[in-house]
């Protein structure tokens, strides 16, 4: 019998192996969105709802005692901005959503800033590009990840007109371990002088004075040009940062200087707590958005009128529906107690041999004794799809 041609068998054998790999990739594709839907319709139930509504509280009222035991009464807009009329923010995506012209005004202000700042070096009329468009939403969409952003863009306000901007980064890979660093400097021209680049200065080195040790900062300076003097007195006198390598030399040829200031103790608590109270208007923007969805569920809210989980502390309860301790299945047990912070409760039950045994169990895996289904628990949120239903204590 004739045997098909090598190259045929080869091109066989990638077709089908190619085949193969689009089925599996559908499969494990549709599993994921499967997961997904599974998760986020448990997720937005009444009764998921109610406990990250108590998980979200129970944090919110840890912050505010935090924060009442350190006896902060330092206001956080007059800490950022030195108490002038410039107010400093940190640009997200979202601002760009809701103005998209603010990524124009953005990378007109940087430009204008650093074409005046080169205005000897220029031609009439020449406009030097630091950053670009792409560059402007790039560095909006760090500021995303909110308290969790490495680094942010800083934007300076005076009323409704954008006149500044400046980025902060906690770890640059450029910097010694523990060194924040700020840079980008930029305010327009017709605003300089006026405290709008000390308010950004301000909101940066508080922001990193929460989790650094000491800041770096880079400049080029001439010697002989009027500009490249008044920041070295300025970042080098007025801001307090030193270079290690000592005083510019007097040669005409520009000089990059890297400059470094320790950060003191008294603005690492001011940074920590503008820190916790960001944290605080996170946690508590959070809860906003979790009773909005809340009053949208089908019967505005928890089961039962949300009522107390703890309210079945010492009923009589079945076990069901565990996937891993199947053997406790079906066995009848007590609730001692409910972990809020957990999401689950202590139930007390027999095992074959007649021994006492306690489980952690997730709402969904007790049912009242007397049939009537549960009414309030945890969400599950956290919970991955390895991490045991019961976990025996």
């Amino acid at each position: 019998r004739a045997r098909p041609h090598p190259l045929v068998q080869v091109a066989a054998q990638s077709t089908i192996a190619a085949i193969a790999a689009v089925l599996a990739a559908l499969f494990g594709g549709a599993c994921v969105a499967v997961k997904y839907l599974y998760a986020r319709t448990r997720s937005r139930s009444p009764r998921m709802l109610a406990a990250r509504k108590r998980r979200i509280q129970s944090r919110l009222n840890e912050l505010d005692q935090a924060l009442a035991e350190a006896g902060s009464t330092m206001d956080d807009s007059a800490a950022s901005s030195g108490g002038c009329d410039v107010v400093v923010t940190v640009g997200t995506s979202k601002l760009a959503e809701a103005d998209p012209s603010i990524v124009s005004k953005i990378e007109s202000v940087i430009n204008r800033a650093y074409s005046h700042s080169m205005a000897d070096e220029l031609m009439p009329g020449q406009v030097y590009r630091r950053v670009s468009r792409g560059d402007v939403i790039h560095r909006l969409g760090m500021g995303d990840d909110g308290l969790r952003a490495n680094r942010v863009l800083h934007l300076a306000w005076r009323g409704q007109n954008l006149v500044g901007a400046c980025s902060s980064t906690f770890q640059p890979p450029w910097t010694p371990a523990g060194c924040g660093h700020w840079g980008l400097l930029s305010v327009l021209p017709e605003a300089q002088g006026t405290g709008v680049a000390s308010a950004l200065v301000r909101a940066a080195e508080l922001r990193l004075a929460s989790v650094c040790n000491k800041i770096q900062i880079e400049y080029e300076y001439t010697p002989g040009q009027d500009y490249s003097d008044r920041l070295l007195q300025w970042y080098e006198g007025k801001c307090g940062f030193q270079c290690p390598y000592g005083a510019p030399t007097t040669c005409t040829s520009s000089q990059f200087r890297k400059c470094f200031k320790p950060i003191s103790e008294t603005l690492k608590e001011q940074g920590r707590l503008h820190r916790m109270r960001m944290l605080r208007e996170h946690t508590a923007q959070e809860l906003r958005e979790v009773e909005a969805e809340e009053a949208d569920a089908p019967d505005g809210g928890c089961a039962g009128g949300g009522s107390d989980p703890s309210d079945l502390v010492g009923k009589q309860v079945i076990i069901a529906g565990l996937r891993s301790s199947r053997k406790h299945n079906g066995r009848p047990g007590v609730v001692l107690s409910f972990d809020e912070q957990r999401g689950r409760y202590a139930v007390q039950c027999n095992g074959e041999d007649g021994t006492e045994s306690v489980l952690l169990l997730k709402p969904d895996n007790i049912e009242l004794a007397d049939g009537e289904d549960m009414e309030c628990g945890s969400d599950g949120e956290e919970d991955s799809d390895e991490e045991e239903e019961g976990e025996q204590e």
